[in-house]
Protein backbone atom coordinates (compact mmCIF):
# COMPACT_ATOMS: atom_id res chain seq x y z
CA UNK A 1 0.00 0.00 0.00
CA UNK A 2 3.04 2.35 0.96
CA UNK A 3 4.37 2.61 -3.12
CA UNK A 4 0.82 2.95 -4.12
CA UNK A 5 0.46 5.74 -1.82
CA UNK A 6 3.62 7.26 -3.00
CA UNK A 7 2.32 6.90 -6.63
CA UNK A 8 -0.78 8.58 -6.11
CA UNK A 9 0.83 11.56 -4.06
CA UNK A 10 3.41 12.46 -6.82
CA UNK A 11 0.10 12.28 -8.92
CA UNK A 12 -2.15 14.34 -6.75
CA UNK A 13 0.87 16.72 -6.31
CA UNK A 14 0.40 17.75 -9.76
CA UNK A 15 -2.67 18.53 -9.37
CA UNK A 16 -4.79 15.18 -10.09
CA UNK A 17 -7.93 15.35 -8.28
CA UNK A 18 -8.71 11.64 -8.74
CA UNK A 19 -5.24 10.31 -7.27
CA UNK A 20 -6.04 12.51 -4.43
CA UNK A 21 -9.43 11.12 -3.92
CA UNK A 22 -7.86 7.67 -4.24
CA UNK A 23 -4.90 8.85 -1.31
CA UNK A 24 -7.98 9.84 1.21
CA UNK A 25 -10.18 6.51 0.87
CA UNK A 26 -6.77 4.53 1.73
CA UNK A 27 -6.85 6.79 4.66
CA UNK A 28 -10.19 7.93 5.50
CA UNK A 29 -11.50 4.86 8.47
CA UNK A 30 -8.26 5.50 10.30
CA UNK A 31 -8.64 9.79 10.29
CA UNK A 32 -12.13 9.60 11.21
CA UNK A 33 -11.58 7.19 13.85
CA UNK A 34 -8.72 9.30 15.37
CA UNK A 35 -11.29 12.19 15.20
CA UNK A 36 -13.50 10.41 16.83
CA UNK A 37 -11.19 9.81 19.87
CA UNK A 38 -9.78 13.35 19.99
CA UNK A 39 -13.12 15.24 19.57
CA UNK A 40 -15.68 12.81 21.46
CA UNK A 41 -18.21 12.41 18.97
CA UNK A 42 -19.12 11.66 15.91
CA UNK A 43 -20.44 15.24 14.28
CA UNK A 44 -16.69 16.90 15.04
CA UNK A 45 -15.41 14.20 13.82
CA UNK A 46 -16.64 14.27 10.52
CA UNK A 47 -16.45 18.18 10.30
CA UNK A 48 -12.69 17.69 11.79
CA UNK A 49 -11.49 15.11 9.14
CA UNK A 50 -13.68 17.21 6.26
CA UNK A 51 -11.64 20.58 7.39
CA UNK A 52 -8.50 18.36 7.40
CA UNK A 53 -8.95 16.64 3.84
CA UNK A 54 -10.50 20.24 2.21
CA UNK A 55 -6.93 21.37 4.28
CA UNK A 56 -4.39 18.99 2.15
CA UNK A 57 -5.96 19.25 -0.67
CA UNK A 58 -5.49 22.95 -1.10
CA UNK A 59 -1.68 22.64 0.43
CA UNK A 60 -0.53 19.57 -2.02
CA UNK A 61 1.68 21.01 -3.54
CA UNK A 62 3.62 21.79 -0.29
CA UNK A 63 4.23 18.23 0.81
CA UNK A 64 7.68 18.16 0.29
CA UNK A 65 7.82 14.16 0.28
CA UNK A 66 5.38 12.00 -0.92
CA UNK A 67 6.16 9.34 1.31
CA UNK A 68 5.34 11.43 4.17
CA UNK A 69 1.87 12.09 2.85
CA UNK A 70 0.02 9.81 5.87
CA UNK A 71 2.00 11.65 8.68
CA UNK A 72 1.20 14.40 7.08
CA UNK A 73 -2.06 14.47 6.75
CA UNK A 74 -2.24 12.93 10.25
CA UNK A 75 -0.93 16.39 11.21
CA UNK A 76 -3.26 18.38 9.46
CA UNK A 77 -5.96 16.58 10.94
CA UNK A 78 -4.80 16.52 14.83
CA UNK A 79 -3.86 20.47 13.97
CA UNK A 80 -7.52 20.84 12.90
CA UNK A 81 -8.92 18.71 16.05
CA UNK A 82 -6.95 21.01 18.25
CA UNK A 83 -8.64 23.95 16.49
CA UNK A 84 -11.70 22.82 16.84
CA UNK A 85 -11.36 21.99 20.41
CA UNK A 86 -10.48 25.53 21.64
CA UNK A 87 -13.18 27.26 19.35
CA UNK A 88 -15.51 24.57 21.67
CA UNK A 89 -14.38 25.17 24.62
CA UNK A 90 -14.99 28.85 24.19
CA UNK A 91 -19.15 28.09 22.95
CA UNK A 92 -19.23 25.02 25.69
CA UNK A 93 -23.01 24.38 26.62
CA UNK A 94 -24.24 22.23 29.35
CA UNK A 95 -26.95 20.94 27.16
CA UNK A 96 -27.21 18.38 24.72
CA UNK A 97 -27.96 19.89 21.37
CA UNK A 98 -31.53 19.32 19.99
CA UNK A 99 -29.78 16.91 16.94
CA UNK A 100 -28.33 14.60 19.86
CA UNK A 101 -28.31 11.08 18.99
CA UNK A 102 -29.37 8.67 21.85
CA UNK A 103 -28.20 5.00 21.69
CA UNK A 104 -30.39 2.53 21.50
CA UNK A 105 -30.59 0.11 24.41
CA UNK A 106 -28.45 -2.13 22.08
CA UNK A 107 -25.90 0.68 21.87
CA UNK A 108 -25.82 1.74 24.90
CA UNK A 109 -22.79 -0.21 26.65
CA UNK A 110 -20.79 0.77 23.41
CA UNK A 111 -21.86 4.06 23.89
CA UNK A 112 -21.13 4.37 27.37
CA UNK A 113 -17.43 2.56 27.26
CA UNK A 114 -16.63 5.57 24.12
CA UNK A 115 -17.67 8.43 26.75
CA UNK A 116 -15.75 6.66 29.34
CA UNK A 117 -12.52 6.61 26.93
CA UNK A 118 -12.98 9.96 25.85
CA UNK A 119 -13.45 11.23 29.20
CA UNK A 120 -10.35 9.17 30.28
CA UNK A 121 -8.38 10.88 27.59
CA UNK A 122 -9.55 14.15 28.36
CA UNK A 123 -7.81 13.96 31.55
CA UNK A 124 -4.10 14.09 29.74
CA UNK A 125 -2.15 16.99 28.64
CA UNK A 126 -3.11 17.47 24.69
CA UNK A 127 0.11 16.27 23.46
CA UNK A 128 0.31 13.12 25.84
CA UNK A 129 -3.66 12.27 24.04
CA UNK A 130 -2.18 13.17 20.92
CA UNK A 131 1.22 10.56 21.05
CA UNK A 132 -1.46 7.79 22.26
CA UNK A 133 -4.16 8.44 19.27
CA UNK A 134 -1.36 8.21 16.70
CA UNK A 135 -0.38 5.21 18.48
CA UNK A 136 -3.38 3.61 18.80
CA UNK A 137 -5.79 4.69 16.11
CA UNK A 138 -2.89 5.73 13.67
CA UNK A 139 -0.55 2.90 13.87
CA UNK A 140 2.96 5.07 14.56
CA UNK A 141 6.04 3.94 15.94
CA UNK A 142 7.55 6.05 18.90
CA UNK A 143 9.87 6.86 15.94
CA UNK A 144 7.11 7.52 13.59
CA UNK A 145 5.47 9.71 16.46
CA UNK A 146 8.71 11.19 17.22
CA UNK A 147 9.25 12.65 13.59
CA UNK A 148 5.54 13.93 13.56
CA UNK A 149 5.77 15.89 17.05
CA UNK A 150 9.30 16.95 17.23
CA UNK A 151 10.13 14.63 19.79
CA UNK A 152 12.94 12.09 20.50
CA UNK A 153 11.27 8.58 20.28
CA UNK A 154 12.59 7.88 23.81
CA UNK A 155 10.62 10.96 25.01
CA UNK A 156 7.54 9.59 23.02
CA UNK A 157 8.02 5.89 24.83
CA UNK A 158 8.22 7.81 28.42
CA UNK A 159 5.26 10.18 27.51
CA UNK A 160 3.43 7.13 26.77
CA UNK A 161 4.25 5.06 29.23
CA UNK A 162 3.35 8.36 31.92
CA UNK A 163 0.22 8.62 30.41
CA UNK A 164 -1.01 4.93 30.15
CA UNK A 165 -0.39 5.29 33.96
CA UNK A 166 -2.75 8.26 34.58
CA UNK A 167 -5.13 6.38 32.31
CA UNK A 168 -5.11 3.04 34.35
CA UNK A 169 -5.34 4.94 37.53
CA UNK A 170 -8.15 7.02 36.65
CA UNK A 171 -10.00 3.63 35.33
CA UNK A 172 -13.55 3.40 36.33
CA UNK A 173 -14.17 0.33 38.83
CA UNK A 174 -15.27 -2.74 37.92
CA UNK A 175 -17.46 -3.13 40.53
CA UNK A 176 -19.46 -0.72 38.73
CA UNK A 177 -19.43 1.89 41.68
CA UNK A 178 -18.04 3.87 39.04
CA UNK A 179 -15.69 5.34 41.59
CA UNK A 180 -12.26 6.74 40.29
CA UNK A 181 -9.17 3.76 40.73
CA UNK A 182 -6.75 5.49 42.80
CA UNK A 183 -4.51 2.29 43.41
CA UNK A 184 -0.40 2.53 41.88
CA UNK A 185 0.31 1.53 38.68
CA UNK A 186 4.16 0.39 37.31
CA UNK A 187 5.48 3.22 35.27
Amino acid sequence: MEQQSVLLAQRAMRGDREAFAELYSLYAADLYHFACYYMGNSHDAQDAVQSAVLTAFRSMASLQKCEAFRSWLFTILANCCKDMLRLRSRHDKETLPEDAEIPSPEDASQWDEAVTLHSLLALLPEKDRRILLLEFVGGYSAPEIGKLLHMKPGAVRTRRSRAMAKLRRAMPRSDGKGEIHEEATEE
